[in-house]
């Protein structure tokens, strides 16, 4: 699936269900997921974030993200969302920055998903900080805080 981001807004329907948000000169990306990832779903995710990774952000290997599930209905990490996600990840081994997950979920469950991704991630991409949780708003301001230290110049208020 190739895929390029609508230059009219900073906000798009990837596929039915699945919304990206472009922010802070577009190196911070969110992911809105509000269903089940479908294969539909998640081959669009895919094609988001090889963009991103290909387009955005070469040659750094700094990365800004946000995967949003909080108004998901049920949280689901599908075999083939697995295996996509496994495929993106052996493909960027060296990258840096942070990756927030929001699942907003119990803390014993939420602590089970920190302790498989520390082992995902770290198996695969190393160097990257990531952090699970409940709210968008701690996760925006979790992943900012990295963006503006690394990029002072989007931090600015004008």
């Amino acid at each position: 699936m190739d895929w390029t981001p609508s230059a009219e807004t900073t906000i798009e329907e990837l596929a039915p269900g699945l919304t990206l948000e472009r922010l802070h000169a577009d190196k911070l990306w969110v992911f809105h997921l509000k269903t089940v990832p479908t294969r539909e779903v998640v081959d669009a995710w895919v094609a988001g974030r090889v963009y991103y990774r290909h387009r955005i952000m070469e040659p750094s290997t700094d990365r800004f993200l946000i995967y949003d599930a909080e108004q998901m209905p049920r949280l689901q990490y599908t075999p083939y969302f697995q295996e996509k996600s496994r495929e993106l990840a052996n493909s960027d081994p060296h990258v840096t920055g942070r990756l927030g997950l929001v699942a907003p979920v119990s803390g014993t469950f939420r602590a089970i998903m920190q302790l498989f991704m520390r082992r995902a991630i770290k198996k695969y991409q190393p160097h990257l900080d990531y952090g699970v949780f409940n709210r968008y708003a701690e996760a925006l301001a979790w992943v900012e805080e990295d963006l503006f230290r690394k990029y002072p110049a989007l931090g600015r208020k004008n």
